[in-house]
């Protein structure tokens, strides 16, 4: 994180950012995927975003769904 994260605030580009060495639980090909997830828990600044962290079901699904409809 690249500043404080409340609990319920999405990530955004204004908060997470990928750091070297990369050897968290996301990846920088996962960046996309972390931005309008919503935290789980309040996250001090610059603390590596777990996946406990992340609030993905609903979202998820959601994009899941998107993904495997044919249009």
């Amino acid at each position: 994180s690249t500043k404080k994260i409340k609990k319920g605030e999405k990530f955004s580009k204004s908060n997470i950012f990928v750091r070297r060495p990369g050897g968290g639980d996301y990846k920088i090909k996962d960046l996309n995927y972390l931005y309008g997830r919503i935290a789980k828990h309040d996250i001090k600044n610059n603390i590596q975003i777990k996946k406990k962290f992340v609030k993905w079901e609903k979202l998820f699904l959601q994009q899941e769904r998107e993904l495997t409809t044919v249009k």
